[in-house]
């Protein structure tokens, strides 16, 4: 990750360097994918029927 994101993340509370703040950053990042990945299905989904 970027020195500048990193340095972002860190003004906003998020420490990457602490376990327990990155496993939170992963565990968001892995929700988004997720999300993501739900809303493709979905869109794929309703241009097939549609």
């Amino acid at each position: 990750m970027p020195q500048r994101d990193r340095a972002l993340l860190l003004r906003l509370g998020l420490d990457l360097d602490n376990p327990a703040h990155a496993e939170l950053f992963v565990e968001g990042v892995r929700a988004a994918d997720d999300d993501i990945a739900d809303q493709v299905r979905w869109e794929r989904e309703r241009e097939r029927l549609g």
